[in-house]
């Protein structure tokens, strides 16, 4: 990222953004403009590849300009949460068809796109190839952050889904990965997010909040981080907390890749205050954003089964048995706890084996 006073040479002057972003020597520029009517403003802004002059993302912001600072802020949070997550995309674009490349940044963009790509399909041969370029990364660069990140959130998939070898073990790895995050930099959000999941899911659910809010009041644009505070408040029984998080993380970024963790956190609390059919249309947001992860489809099989909806159930059961036949009994032998609350747990059980019956 480029100074302000750096950049601020370029405004009122016409330039091509391609040089701009050699004289910069950036290979990413947003730019933008303000229009003021009356008392409202609107805020344009783009995020441009410089390599190729391709737009990646293009928004507005309309405010009133009864508090300018506020304005500021509140356009500045929205542009930032937004373009953290583009150029992740970009480059993980660019690494999947680009020429080899062994340097630890590379091999770790190429891991992070086929974890990607894995977890979406819900495809375990994608994932443990990128835990093999991401460990290769680590061996190149030992101080590669962002390579240890990607083995972290891996092996989180492997525990989740089952996959690889040892799967019982993967959480343990995860939380070796997060060991060494720690050990680089263990105020990075990064760091802070992954320790919060593998605490909570390791059954330290305090300790793991902790971490979350910690993540978030160290990078309070990181909507991912929201999104994993307000689950894993939803799955501790803090159902306010929990919707004010992931409403704040929609907000942020409605557009996130992992939106439907935030839609995942509604439909937590939605059930456990037994609304069912809120609980449902948070679950199918969730299904839509990423069709193959298992516990919005859980929590969907749970909700048809209360709401009498066999067919839908047993459609449900059959798209998760598809990706992650070992998950619900997962759940039944309680190797994961989506819910902290015994009653909240057990009822997402018998709502479970309601539905296979």
């Amino acid at each position: 990222m480029i100074s302000r006073n750096s950049v601020f040479t370029y405004k009122g002057k016409p330039a091509d953004v391609r040089e701009i972003a050699r004289e910069l020597g950036v290979h990413y520029v947003v730019e933008g403009s303000t229009r003021k009517s009356g008392n409202r403003a609107r805020v344009s802004a783009q995020l441009v590849d410089a390599a190729t002059g391709r737009h990646l993302w293009a928004e507005h912001y309309d405010r009133t300009l009864e508090d300018v600072f506020a304005l500021q802020e509140d356009v500045t949070h929205g542009i930032v949460a937004a373009v953290a997550p583009e150029v992740e995309l970009a480059e993980m674009a660019h690494a999947r068809t680009a020429l080899p490349n062994e340097t630890a940044q590379h091999l770790t963009w190429r891991a992070q796109a086929l974890m990607h790509d894995g977890v979406r399909q819900g495809q375990p041969a994608p994932v443990l190839e990128a835990m093999a370029l991401a460990q290769q990364a680590v061996e190149a660069d030992p101080a590669a952050l962002a390579a240890f990140n990607v083995l972290a959130w891996c092996n989180w998939s492997c525990h989740l889904y089952r996959w690889g070898a040892e799967p019982e073990k993967a959480l343990d790895r995860m939380i070796d990965a997060v060991s060494h995050m720690s050990t680089l930099n263990a105020l990075d959000y990064r760091t802070l997010t992954a320790s919060g999941i593998a605490r909570t899911i390791r059954g330290e659910p305090e300790r793991g909040l902790a971490d979350l809010r910690r993540a978030v009041d160290v990078n309070p644009n990181a909507a991912l981080s929201l999104m994993w505070l307000a689950m894993c408040e939803a799955m501790a029984g803090q159902g306010d907390a929990a919707r004010t998080h992931a409403t704040l993380s929609l907000r942020l970024n409605p557009r996130d890749t992992w939106i439907g963790v935030a839609h995942v956190a509604l439909a937590l609390v939605s059930f456990a205050a037994r609304d069912y059919r809120e609980a449902a249309r948070q679950a199918e947001l969730a299904i839509q954003s990423e069709p193959a992860v298992p516990l919005r489809r859980a929590i969907m099989i749970a909700c048809c089964a209360q709401l009498g909806d066999k067919p839908r159930a047993a459609r449900e059961l059959a798209a998760l048995n598809g990706f992650a036949p070992d998950f619900i009994p997962l759940l039944y032998r309680g190797d994961f706890q989506v819910f902290r609350r015994p009653e909240d747990m057990e009822h997402l059980l018998d709502s479970l084996r309601l539905a296979e019956t």
